[in-house]
């Protein structure tokens, strides 16, 4: 493959000449203050990435290319999907890896059935409720439950997928040990978590060589992680869980204060359960259950499908009211009944039964105050293959870099998943021994005439089911290509309501949700806090069909097909 001389609507052509194929690549906007009206107006509109057998949209390109590669060597959305999702562990510390966990959302187009797991990890069983009576630290051991991402690779590889790990694992092997370029969004990361991240040795000698800051343009190289990944590839999962890299954490925690023990990595199983489902307008949302919150997205599309969206403009300050009311009511309805499915009291089916806007309208408010902020981080994989699978993944470590430590020479970073929980006693989500804390990650696919229409996902913490919700409105209801259907100015509401608005946004619309009792901030043009989705739509079936992928200017995610 050799590179192609052009380089326009902000995407690099790639001719194949065994092929005698183009692949596109579109670039990352990151920085960039050029308006959507701008680029409608001054050169081409923004367009999806077309393919006829397969796509794949991730947040790095060097996963996107993991995962293209395992489809043209026949390999499955699964097995693109493990693949994509290995890379993005050693490419992308900030936001995942190998201490974290991953939820999962897809179609097998053999006994046209969806499936959903849950590889998110519990609580410590000798967690001591005292110790957090005064909060939950985002930098100590402390806040780290059993990292899921690992043993969710093996159960969807032995239900789903086609090709061992050992061989989906090497692109991520060849990354850790040979390095990957450091980009400017690594280094400000770093910077800016240079106090968590200094306090522990082993991270800090990884993120800081010699005591220097990462530059821009370097290789970042890990061999210590190159170790794990390639006991993984040889050992498989077990090695995590029993094996060496799994007594090395353990020793780890044991020296360091942290509460994880032997005993927590080896009870750890991965979760198989039935989709949540809902209709909107003509298509079926299919989400991830609790302990996902991505059951807000089907309770805030609920809402909304009763109502006449298209008769409001498009962003329009009462639009964006509108969408806000509907999410605050669903969120301080639904948000505090969400966490471990064992501790709910209420079926996530009943939840979404009461999701009228009657109901919810009488509905006490419960407080929600006392859970963590929103980090603005995670990433994600869409994967549609050429027999009809499609997969939505997400993974993270929560807050950027997870609680700072890297676990002794195994090279992984550990989350801090505990501030998931609340503090706040006899809830639903209270912090509790080997209990799965509400978890913000969000997959989704949509359906239509019973055959996958889009699937989506976004990073974005408590944002990632409102940004969802705005992305699948501009396409379905206001008939958005795909691309600019992500490309739309957002918004971003936190859970203290403050809102931020990227600043594409008319400043008359801005003054006039001032007047509807709104106190906007302005962000960036491209604002990351508002998420960075991947997107992946399919047109028609069998040979007719077409995929369609999309990728977030607002982060650095690629879309490639063919």
């Amino acid at each position: 493959m050799r590179n192609c001389p052009v380089n326009r609507d902000n995407c690099l052509y790639l001719w194949d000449s065994c092929q005698e194929k183009f692949f596109v690549y579109r670039k990352p906007l990151w920085g960039s203050r050029m308006t959507l009206e701008t680029r409608l107006g001054a050169c081409l509109p923004a367009r999806s990435i077309a393919g006829r057998r397969c796509m794949v949209s991730t947040g790095h390109p060097l996963s996107t290319l993991a995962a293209l590669d395992v489809l043209r060597k026949s390999g499955n959305a699964v097995d693109a999907a493990v693949a994509a999702s290995a890379v993005s562990c050693v490419v992308l510390p900030h936001a995942c890896g190998l201490g974290g966990d991953a939820f999962a959302v897809g179609y097998d187009s053999g006994p046209r059935q969806t499936w959903a797991l849950n590889a998110s990890g519990s609580s410590p069983q000798n967690l001591l409720l005292d110790r957090f009576s005064s909060g939950i630290p985002e930098d100590e051991l402390t806040s780290c439950t059993v990292p899921g991402i690992v043993h969710g690779w093996h159960e969807l590889l032995q239900q789903r997928g086609t090709m061992d790990l050992e061989e989906l694992l090497q692109p991520a092997v060849t990354h850790a040990e040979g390095g990957f370029i450091v980009d400017e969004t690594l280094v400000e990361l770093v910077a800016s978590n240079r106090d968590k991240l200094a306090k522990h040795a082993e991270s800090a000698a990884i993120f800081f060589p010699d005591g220097r800051e990462l530059r821009a343009g370097s290789i970042f190289r890990q061999p210590a992680l190159c170790g794990t990944l390639q006991r993984l590839a040889s050992e498989g999962y077990e090695d995590f869980y029993r094996g060496k890299t799994g007594s090395e954490i353990v020793q780890f925690m044991h020296r360091n204060g942290g509460l994880l023990r032997q005993e927590d990595l080896e009870h750890h199983k991965s979760i198989w359960q039935e989709p949540l489902r809902s209709a909107f307008l003509d298509c079926e949302v299919v989400v991830t259950p609790p302990n996902s919150i991505a059951l807000l997205l089907l309770a805030q599309l609920r809402l909304l499908s009763t109502q006449s969206l298209a008769r409001l403009e498009h962003n329009s300050a009462e639009y964006i009211d509108f969408l806000l009311t509907t999410k605050r009511q669903v969120f301080g309805d639904c948000l505090p009944l969400l966490g471990d499915p064992g501790a709910m009291t209420m079926l996530p089916d009943d939840l979404l039964a009461r999701c009228s806007p009657l109901r919810l309208a009488k509905a006490e408010k419960v407080p929600f105050n006392t859970m963590s902020p929103e980090p603005p981080d995670t990433t994600c994989i869409v994967v549609a293959d050429e027999q009809g699978n499609v997969v939505s993944l997400i993974q993270s470590i929560f807050h950027h870099f997870g609680c700072g430590a890297i676990a002794g020479d195994t090279g992984v970073i550990l989350n801090n998943r505990m501030l998931g929980f609340t503090i706040e006693p006899n809830q639903v989500n209270t912090i509790g021994k080997g209990k799965r804390p509400a978890h913000t990650l969000s997959p989704a696919l949509l359906f239509r005439n019973n055959l996958p229409y889009l699937a989506i996902c976004t990073p974005g913490a408590y944002g990632q089911t409102q940004t969802l919700l705005q992305v699948i409105i501009n396409f379905l209801v206001f008939g958005m290509e795909l691309q600019q259907a992500l490309e739309a100015p957002r918004w971003f509401d936190g859970l203290d309501h403050a809102l931020l608005l990227e600043s594409r946004f008319e400043p008359f619309t801005i003054e006039a949700l001032k007047q509807l009792g709104h106190n906007p901030t302005v962000g960036h043009p491209w604002d990351p806090l508002t998420g960075g989705v991947q997107a992946v739509r399919t047109l028609g079936h069998q040979k007719e069909r077409v995929l369609f992928g999309a990728a977030d200017p607002r982060r650095h995610g690629s879309a490639l097909g063919w």
